[in-house]
């Protein structure tokens, strides 16, 4: 008797286990989280890159208009309305705005030693203390503070006077009225003192009867203020003048000539 034999065959059945989808799974947002996470520091990494050309550029361009003018952009502010005034001289884009809703402020008051340095500062949202970190790392000359309450990071890049503009000396021409005139006084460095030289373009006598011309002048200071110097012109007849009491205030005219003062001032 034949028996027939029977084989039975079988199949593996198709598709992934729930152990290699969930490997899978996981390798996948592993994946996806690296890549998102290289984009976002890539992105903080182009924002601080772009803030520390901005602010580098306000420098440059601020050091440029000082040695036109001898003096930062709206240094009579305190430089409050420094980009204001680069922009309306052209020097700066108009309608600039600073990434990541910065908030870019700038500063050169004169309360330390070394003269006026302009601060320009860059004012993070809450939460930005990374990117502040990245643009500090852009900026040798600067400073950053932070509030761990409010969670508010600032940086603070310093821009040095040009030593040779403080230095300087400086050209100043006015009139006299009623024979007194103010000079403004040079911005110095430190302890360096403030001085001036004096030269009248014309020199007239004050009583216009006198016989012998004129006898002399000099300029006599009345007083001063933080900002400038206050004197009078005072002539003396040739006939007598022995004392202080012998010379006039100069008279506003020589003719029909408005008498003109030019003054050299300096540091020392």
């Amino acid at each position: 008797m034949q028996i027939n034999s029977i084989s039975t065959n079988q199949s593996t059945p198709n598709g992934f286990t729930l152990v290699e989808l969930l490997v899978s799974i996981a390798l996948v947002s592993l994946v996806a989280a690296y890549f998102i996470q290289y984009q976002i520091e890539a992105l903080s990494q182009r924002v601080a890159e772009s803030l520390a050309q901005d602010m580098l550029s306000i420098s440059n361009t601020s050091l440029a208009y000082f040695s036109q003018a001898l003096e930062w952009p709206d240094q009579d502010n305190d430089c409050a309305g420094l980009i204001g005034v680069l922009q309306n001289a052209g020097a700066f884009p108009a309608g600039y705005d600073a990434a990541l809703d910065v908030d870019f402020a700038t500063d050169c008051a004169d309360n330390n030693v070394v003269g006026r340095v302009l601060n320009i500062t860059a004012t993070f949202p809450a939460g930005e203390k990374e990117e502040a970190d990245l643009l500090m790392s852009y900026l040798p000359t600067s400073s950053m503070a932070y509030d761990q309450q409010t969670q508010i990071a600032v940086v603070e890049h310093y821009v040095a006077q040009p030593r040779k503009a403080s230095q300087r000396y400086q050209f100043f021409k006015g009139q006299l009225n009623n024979g007194a005139i103010s000079i403004p006084k040079p911005d110095c460095w430190g302890n360096q003192n403030q001085n001036y030289f004096l030269i009248p373009q014309a020199v007239c006598i004050a009583q216009p009867n006198a016989q012998y011309g004129i006898g002399g002048y000099y300029f006599r200071q009345t007083g001063e203020d933080n900002n400038s110097w206050h004197v009078v012109l005072r002539v003396a007849n040739g006939d007598d003048n022995n004392n202080d009491n012998d010379f006039y205030n100069a008279p506003n005219q020589c003719g029909n000539e408005t008498i003109s003062v030019g003054a050299i001032t300096y540091c020392e």
